[in-house]
């Protein structure tokens, strides 16, 4: 508009990146994709225009709390989170090595640690068995997750918020 990127554009041209182009960046984003009605950016518009006050806001569109590992992004898939809860639930694979989410080797046991977010780090304990400290860890987030949903409860829609409260953290998460 008048020679500016508007937020809906902007955002429409980062899912589409993140879905097609195939950079090492958007490597997890690899096999998803866009629904048939947002690939026309008028559509695409007009949902943003009725979620405004979240855009408004300046969340982020999520396309994986309502259904894990989804991959296609599309009015019944996507929901508006605050950068904090959307950073809560992503999980880096890549990073983590052969071990559960939250869970890594300490010589002969497994520590579990919940990152809370800002570089904030909890030590849940040490246990015998990858499996144990995974359902440390599983407890804590499921919580922590919960914490954050009573949180911002007045500033998210009661569809996200149902969803935080009813999420399940999945050892192969």
């Amino acid at each position: 508009v008048n020679g500016i990127f508007i937020p809906e554009y902007i955002r429409w041209t980062k899912m589409l990146s993140r879905c097609y182009l195939d950079r090492p960046e958007y490597a997890t984003y690899k096999d998803c994709e866009v629904c048939d009605e947002w690939l026309k950016f008028s559509n695409f518009y007009n949902y943003c225009q009725e979620n405004k006050q979240w855009l408004d806001l300046g969340y982020q569109l999520d396309k994986d709390l309502l259904i894990k590992n989804n991959k296609i992004y599309s009015p019944e898939t996507c929901l508006w989170l605050p950068s904090e809860l959307n950073t809560l639930l992503t999980y880096r694979r890549k990073d983590r090595g052969n071990y559960p989410v939250g869970v890594s080797k300490h010589n002969q046991y497994f520590k579990a640690q919940l990152s809370t977010g800002n570089s904030n780090r909890t030590l849940l304990g040490y246990f015998k068995t990858p499996e144990e400290a995974f359902e440390a860890y599983k407890k804590a987030k499921e919580n922590h997750i919960k914490f954050k949903a009573e949180e911002y409860k007045d500033i998210i829609s009661d569809k996200t918020y149902q969803a935080l409260i009813n999420y399940v953290v999945n050892i192969t998460d």
